[in-house]
């Protein structure tokens, strides 16, 4: 697991490094700055992001809590961390940790652009609790495979077997763990040949 992290933060650090060294090196005025600066904002975006999914990760195995059990609004909050379509209700949906759904989102639509290159979001209102999921139209995850996606111990099998999907920093146990956390469950399906993670939070 720490070989896998450690593999995780060495890409955004290499991208840091390379860049500021090209930096280093150049006039202030060159054409490329801004697009270096894109990449550095991008590359300390990434460790910024995998610091927090290893926070939960960390939290959950030392037996704390994972998410915070205010309540919000799911779609507020999916709005806020991610950029790629959302089909959602008009109307709020607010439940407890709510607040919580744009990270879980923003992990899961980082893995969905590695595997399918794009990403659909939508949000339900459902009587068993806010439906959020996120597909793509790469190749949807074997049967087989799927119960494990989720688990700590599966997902670092998966990953060693070059099967299944993942999500750096061992993102989709750390959501799983959060979701859980709230009362809510994660799983992976195929919706009309488009891979799917979705995780549904309880109104109640």
């Amino acid at each position: 697991m720490l070989r896998m992290i450690v593999h995780d933060v060495r890409n955004p650090i290499a991208t840091l490094l390379a860049n500021l060294e090209v930096l280093d090196s150049i006039d202030a005025n060159d054409p490329e700055v801004p697009e270096i600066l894109d990449d550095l904002r991008t590359a300390t975006r990434e460790l910024d992001d995998g610091m927090r999914v290893l926070g939960r990760l960390g939290h959950w195995l030392s037996g704390a809590p994972t998410a915070k059990p205010g309540r919000a609004d799911v779609i507020a909050a999916v709005r806020k961390a991610v950029s790629v379509p959302i089909e959602a209700p008009s109307n709020p949906l607010v439940v407890k940790g709510g607040g919580e759904a744009g990270d879980i989102v923003a992990v899961l639509v980082a893995s969905a652009m590695r595997y399918g290159r794009s990403a659909m979001v939508r949000i339900e209102d459902t009587p068993d609790g806010v439906v959020v999921s996120v597909s793509d139209p790469g190749t949807p995850v074997d049967a087989e495979d799927r119960e494990a996606l989720f688990d700590l111990r599966g997902q670092l099998e998966l990953k060693r077997a070059s099967r299944g999907r993942y999500a750096r920093f061992l993102g989709l146990p750390a959501i799983a763990a959060a979701v859980t956390d709230l009362g809510g469950t994660t799983w992976v399906d195929e919706v009309d040949g488009r891979c799917r993670l979705a995780f549904v939070l309880p109104k109640d």
